[in-house]
């Protein structure tokens, strides 16, 4: 727990220290201006805006962030179909 406080915290000295969502996926404009921040199986997704971070969502690394957050659904149909989901 005492990383995922430290890596967070750092986010104020060092707020680009996430990677910018819209190198990962393909996003619509209004997804464009969030990072992501990966620490001990945690994924965190915040903004900048004015010089202050703000942490929109955290989610585990077992969730779907592109489904959950971006609305980007990446299983095929088929096997959604297979597991009647």
């Amino acid at each position: 727990m005492a990383e995922v406080m430290s890596a967070v915290g750092n986010l104020e000295l060092f707020p680009e220290a996430g990677i910018p969502i819209r190198v990962i996926y393909k996003v619509e404009p209004e997804f464009e201006k969030y990072y992501i921040l990966y620490v001990k199986k945690n994924y965190f997704i915040y903004y900048i805006e004015d010089n202050v971070v703000y942490i929109a969502e955290m989610y585990d690394e077992r969730e779907d962030i592109a489904a959950k957050f971006l609305g980007i659904h990446t299983t095929l149909q088929e096997t959604l179909d297979y597991w009647c989901e």
